[in-house]
């Protein structure tokens, strides 16, 4: 069976309104790398921030190194994290205020780790532009 990127989105769309719903705040997207001891996250910013935004990571509090020169993007570097452990992430503004919902982030198992099983969600590419398609197909 083929699966258009239609049918994905509306399929991810009725499963995630029928949950509460995230509130994104003033997050235009979030881009997390997970190791076995160390969290990467990129966010980026539906305006600028004019100071670094903090993200906590279960009892500790970092700061935001800025990725452009806009100060619409913003990475966080979390090591020495344990291995197979969830973290609650908190993403606030440098006043505390919050930028968004938080959100859970789990580490992947030590490398040498016998896991007896594995799930695993591949997710490449969301699509082009609407306007890019190919008239009177679905063909980007």
């Amino acid at each position: 069976m083929h699966l258009t990127r239609r049918d994905f989105l509306a399929a991810t769309a009725a499963a995630t309104t029928a949950r509460a719903a995230w509130a994104a705040g003033s997050v235009r997207h979030l881009l997390a790398t997970a190791g076995h001891n160390r969290l990467l996250l990129k966010a980026g910013f539906i305006t600028p921030l004019a100071k670094p935004p903090r993200l906590r990571c279960g009892a500790r509090v970092l700061e935001g190194t800025r990725s452009d020169t806009a100060g619409l993007f913003w990475q966080f570097d979390v090591p020495g994290l344990n291995p197979r452990s969830s973290y609650q992430l908190h993403l606030a503004d440098a006043g505390g205020r919050p930028l968004c919902d938080p959100w859970p982030l789990s580490t992947l198992p030590h490398p040498g780790a016998r896991e007896s099983r594995l799930r695993l969600l591949v997710y490449t590419c969301a699509g082009g532009h609407e306007g890019l398609r190919i008239p009177g197909t679905n063909d980007p």
